[in-house]
């Protein structure tokens, strides 16, 4: 008895290897956060005008930053799964309207708020010309390759 050709049974989607965000793309593959001229560069106190201004919401904000990750990437290292959800504006307003108050995952509601705050402003930036940020551009990296094995995949045997 004669079988027809089958093509093995393809996994969708494709599985893609985890990539850490610090291995994407080589330092000099980047485009800079910070102006290359040294007096612009100056011009933006990073340390003095945001860490030192805002330590413990910033560690908050580190602390929503992970639980998130363990929710949504389980076994992952730490990464910023842009796709699992963009709506940011509205996310942040509903935790505004509980600040002041604990979670029931055990996180401050106004932490959420900051972070959701902060990806808002990042995706604006990023969408004006500003590079993607190191915590998620190897996911996106990811999805670009998940695409193109998509596009590769054979059904049935056919092109």
């Amino acid at each position: 008895m004669n079988l027809p050709n089958r093509q093995p049974k393809q996994v969708f989607p494709p599985k893609v290897p985890f990539v850490s965000p610090h291995q994407h793309m080589a330092d000099s593959q980047r485009k800079p956060v910070l102006p290359t001229e040294a007096k612009e560069r100056k011009a933006i106190p990073i340390f003095t005008g945001c860490l030192d201004y805002f330590p413990n919401a910033l560690a908050e904000v580190a602390k929503i930053s992970k639980a998130g990750n363990d929710q949504h990437n389980p076994g992952q290292p730490l990464h910023w799964a842009r796709g699992k959800s963009m709506d940011h504006a509205d996310t942040c307003a509903r935790h505004l309207m509980e600040r002041g108050t604990i979670d029931v995952d055990g996180t401050r509601h106004s932490a959420k708020a900051a972070w959701r705050a902060l990806a808002l402003l990042q995706e604006e930036l990023e969408q004006a010309g500003a590079p993607m940020s190191r915590g998620s551009q190897a996911f996106m990296n990811q999805v670009s390759k998940s695409v193109e094995d998509l596009d590769n995949i054979k059904i049935g045997g056919t092109e």
